[in-house]
């Protein structure tokens, strides 16, 4: 594997690590305990968590491109742009790109409204759609909020979505060696 792609990879598995944990990296001798992110500033952290965790894909997928020799678009920081080009262009069907939407409008809310919901998907719609998916199991419909409301992300919310990034970068790792990386530790 290439020396960038595996930095870029090892980057946004650790970050989904320390996020996913609570902001906590799992210790190696045993179960480490998951602190909750609470306080005033607890949107704007969990925000700014999918923020880097976005931009590690962003790198990753721009050394990815880079590795196929297409042009890498470090100037594009539209993540599920990007990754939707790159599904085009391997001929992969368009996974994961309504998620990685959502979870831009996601981290955005968080980081700049405070996790309160200030408008819709687009402009005629007053629903939000969260990026991780609705408290039933296996439903693999995203959870939608009303403009007014608090857009609140559990624990275990979020160290879903974490390993939803790992699971993107495994389809990518998976595409560049056949290989899988190690589980994820949440």
């Amino acid at each position: 594997m290439d020396e960038g792609v595996a930095r870029a990879l090892h980057t946004l598995l650790r970050g989904a690590d320390f996020l996913g944990s609570g902001l906590w990296f799992p210790s190696g001798a045993g179960p480490s305990p998951v602190r909750h992110i609470n306080g005033r500033c607890r949107a704007r952290v969990i925000g700014n968590g999918l923020r880097e965790l976005d931009r590690f894909l962003n790198v990753l997928l721009d050394e990815t491109m880079t590795l196929h020799r297409l042009r890498a678009r470090p100037d594009q920081k539209n993540t599920a742009n990007k990754w939707s080009a790159f599904q085009h262009w391997r001929g992969a069907p368009l996974s994961h790109d309504k998620r990685l939407r959502a979870l831009g409008r996601s981290r955005n809310c968080l980081f700049y409204c405070g996790g309160y919901i200030t408008r819709g998907d687009s402009r005629s719609t007053r629903f939000f759609t969260a990026g991780w998916p609705e408290a039933e199991a296996g439903s693999g419909r995203l959870r939608e909020f009303v403009i007014g409301e608090f857009l609140d992300i559990s624990v275990a919310e979020l160290a879903e979505t974490c390993a939803f990034y790992r699971l993107v970068a495994t389809d990518l790792f998976g595409e560049l060696s056949g290989n899988r990386p190690r589980p994820c530790r949440i």
